[in-house]
């Protein structure tokens, strides 16, 4: 009995860790965030992560700016950015921490930043993270769909 709780232990730190290691990789290519609002779904394999990263200095931009992953949204990419956000609003529609999800597709903007990469190459909405950066409220959004 013992040993299996010790396997049972070891597992849940496992899942509790697993969702935010992508994550952590580009978030620190930036400036240290103020606060952070994050939401993650249940789920071994299937599941959602929504999280909020709040700068209150203005060294966030600039890094944005100069990071390599990060691109402006333009008039020609915008229509992308909004299809992943309504890709990853089908994801989550029956998820239980929907009532926690804020972000409304009319907040992208032009002049803003994204950053997309997927983890599936034949089917790249099936497995991928969505960072977006709102320049005005300096809020950094980020978007794990894996279902």
């Amino acid at each position: 009995m013992k040993k299996f709780l010790c396997i049972l232990y070891l597992m849940i730190a496992l899942f509790s860790f697993s969702s935010c290691t992508y994550t952590d990789s580009v978030i620190k290519t930036l400036p240290e965030y103020t606060y952070s609002e994050e939401y993650y779904s249940d789920g071994a394999r299937d599941y959602t992560d929504y999280c909020k990263y709040y700068y209150s200095n203005n060294d966030i931009l600039e890094s944005i700016e100069t990071n390599d992953r990060f691109q402006k949204v333009t008039f020609e990419n915008i229509d992308t950015v909004k299809n992943y956000i309504r890709n990853y609003n089908n994801r989550i529609k029956d998820s239980k921490n929907n009532d926690k999800y804020d972000f409304s597709i009319n907040q992208i903007s032009e002049d803003n930043y994204f950053y997309f990469i997927s983890k599936n190459e034949s089917n790249p909405l099936n497995d991928y993270d969505l960072y977006y950066f709102d320049k005005d409220k300096q809020v950094l959004y980020y978007f794990h769909s894996n279902i």
